[in-house]
């Protein structure tokens, strides 16, 4: 059993409570006739939170549990006893303002503190969760992708700096962690961050630099890993002009596994700012690759995406001004037949231009975040300005809804609820068909905590939970929030908190390049990436939450 020594520094904090609640001994002096010169009285007192240290447990782990008693005014001479009780567990001492709580097994357990003084009594209660931590990745790591199993999964690995070393592919099987499709040997990372898989995760396709000895650039090229036997097939080709070297990237695989379609840049003689980026599809079955916008006036279209029912293929382009970046759609029938034609291509979103920001090529232009409903042809994205919109599509056109600025989203595996995680409020956008009402909040009301920001959001695999990363000044940790509010009826904390990172390469960034969504499997198991100061990822870690459900 591990067990946290009481520090010096708790016996302080009930010194500074006593202070607080005025409950010190002041000093009196008699006047001429003996009598008092001066005359008490108590005021009522109220417990106002109750915190816990760490902010979650291992069963046997030993907890500190402090109340916070306040009143109106100075209670001299009245000095509040304390009475503590718990639905599990045991405490080393009940009767002060900081107590000693011994958790039990996995689950979550309400603790109560009552708190009297000669004119009051008051009582107040906290939910605490324990579970089972154990690190499962030791190194920087992120990205995790659940395998059917929904207790094995693929994850990205990195060097101490992503920005030149790249990702590799592994896998974690039965609780270890192995190689599963690295980048192959004779290619290196720079931009072999980019990973995305097929949806039955019979593959994962990966674009990575290709050096060339005594060239000043080399190109980059996108590779098909292969799961069932680790090969490799090279999908793109492309020459180089003059001295420089095309690039693929941004693959996105269709819903049925087929079709890979990624963007390209093709260089030109001039300079950089002449290059120009196009969309290209991969066709697995013949298989055969081509430029779906070879014949297009406008070669600035980059990030293609698959629409959920895949009578889309989606992109984002500046073809109604130079730098004013929106979604467009090739339309797609029913038997997978992409119509290239320039007269056909659709605007599918009206985000004043902001979809992304910048020029293609730019290390600072950014991918917008983008998420597929699972359920409906409608996209979350979220433009330069952090705001989301819904492109809600058709198989002939879209409308647009506007959410509002966030910092994270993620659709609930039924497709009827989006979680959106911001600074000081964790709120749900439901839908109502193909029409989106706004009902913004759990039950009806916004969870707010303004000192905080929440990111990293994710839904339990039945959508009952959405978890999410809390970050309180320089710590951070995970916490999980009961939509129906069955089991509890505020957010509880299923991880201790661990310290934010401060450096240039905050985990806003390192967000970027690699998500540190948490996963959290059927199996009751919830695994989550963490994250320290600068590029001091300490890896993936799992914690049973089997004990939040009854």
């Amino acid at each position: 059993m591990k067990t946290i020594d009481r520090p010096k520094w708790s016996w302080l904090l009930g010194a500074a409570l006593v202070a607080t609640f005025g409950l010190f001994v002041g000093a009196c002096s008699d006047d001429e006739e003996g009598t008092p010169t001066d005359v008490t009285t108590s005021t009522p007192i109220q417990i106002q939170d109750i915190i816990a240290s760490p902010k979650s447990a291992n069963p046997g782990d030993t907890l500190l549990i402090s109340a916070i008693v306040v009143s109106s005014s100075p209670n001299e001479d009245d000095v509040p006893t304390m009475e503590w009780t718990a639905t599990g567990g045991a405490f080393l001492e009940d009767d002060q303002t900081s107590v000693r709580w011994i958790a039990p097994g996995s689950g979550v357990y309400t603790v109560t503190a009552r708190a009297t003084n000669t004119v009051s009594s008051t009582t107040s209660s906290a939910d605490f969760f324990v579970g089972g931590t154990a690190t499962v990745v030791p190194s920087q790591a992120g990205a995790i992708r659940l395998k059917a199993n929904q207790l094995d999964f693929y994850y990205l690995r990195t060097g101490t700096n992503i920005v030149t070393g790249g990702v590799d592919v592994y896998q974690v099987v039965a609780g270890g962690s192995s190689d599963a499709v690295t980048i192959p040997a004779a290619t290196t990372g720079t931009n072999s961050r980019q990973v995305a898989y097929a949806p039955d995760l019979s593959f994962e396709v990966h674009s990575s630099d290709s050096i060339i000895t005594g060239q000043p650039t080399s190109p980059v090229h996108l590779h098909i890993g292969n799961f069932s036997d680790a090969t490799y097939t090279k999908i793109s080709s492309g020459s180089p002009t003059g001295e420089r070297w095309p690039g693929f990237f941004d693959a996105a695989v269709a819903p049925d596994n087929h079709n890979i379609a990624f963007g390209g840049m093709l260089p030109t003689e001039l300079d950089a700012g002449a290059d120009t980026f196009d969309v290209f599809v991969y066709d697995r079955d013949v298989p055969s690759r081509r430029n779906l916008t070879a014949a297009h006036t406008n070669h600035r279209n980059v990030f293609p995406t698959w629409s959920t029912d895949q009578r889309w293929l989606a992109f984002v382009s500046d073809r109604s001004g130079p730098g004013q970046w929106d979604l467009y759609g090739m339309p797609v029938s029913v038997s997978g037949v992409i119509n290239t034609a320039q007269a056909s291509l659709v605007r599918l979103s009206n985000t004043g231009g902001r979809l992304t920001d910048g020029n293609p090529g730019e290390p600072a232009f950014p991918k917008p975040r983008m998420e597929w409903n699972p359920v409906v042809a409608t996209l979350a994205v979220q433009d330069a300005d952090a705001v989301v919109h819904l492109v809600i599509t058709t198989p002939a056109s879209a409308t647009q809804v506007d959410i509002g600025e966030v910092n994270d989203f993620a659709w609930s595996p039924d497709g009827s609820l989006l979680a959106l995680a911001l600074q000081g409020v964790v709120a749900t956008v439901g839908s109502d068909g193909n029409n989106f009402m706004y009902r913004v909040g759990f039950d009806g009301e916004n969870f707010t905590r303004p000192n905080d920001s929440f990111d990293d959001v994710s839904w339990s695999p039945d959508g009952a939970w959405i978890v999410y990363r809390a970050t309180r000044s320089s710590s951070a940790w995970f916490e999980a929030y009961d939509l129906d509010q069955s089991t509890i009826a505020e957010p509880i904390a299923l991880t201790p908190a661990e310290p934010a990172a401060t450096t240039f390469w905050s985990l806003g960034a390192y967000r970027l390049l690699m998500s540190m969504k948490p996963a959290w499997g059927t199996a009751g198991v919830l695994y989550y990436p963490t994250f320290g100061t600068g590029f001091a990822t300490v890896g993936i870690r799992s914690v049973d939450v089997s004990g939040l459900t009854p």
